[in-house]
């Protein structure tokens, strides 16, 4: 497995991405990549959001004002892997 790190500095305060990340996180990410069926477990008292697809699979951690995210994608598609941050970051600038 190949890993893609991404962190990310949101400019609205905690509460308001925690309420963005349970109403539209999902929502988001399901129209960006349809085809690969993410799931996400949201876990506020740890301040993680686990998320598992057909392929890949990873973990978004929210402390200290900063999103910290790694993502396992399998080698077949690590030529890939610029595309897929430069999506999720799109994702989370539209916080």
């Amino acid at each position: 497995m190949s890993t893609v790190n991404i962190n990310y500095k949101p400019e609205k305060p905690e509460e308001y991405v925690w309420k963005w990340i349970d109403e539209n996180l999902e929502k988001m990410v399901k129209r960006k990549v349809p085809t690969e069926d993410i799931r996400l477990f949201v876990d506020k008292s740890r301040q993680v959001v686990e998320f598992k697809g057909k392929t890949i699979s990873g973990l978004m951690t929210f402390k200290d004002g900063i999103i910290d995210m790694n993502i396992e994608i399998p080698l077949l598609y690590r030529m890939f892997g610029q595309t897929i941050r430069t999506s999720i970051l799109d994702i989370l600038k539209s916080i």
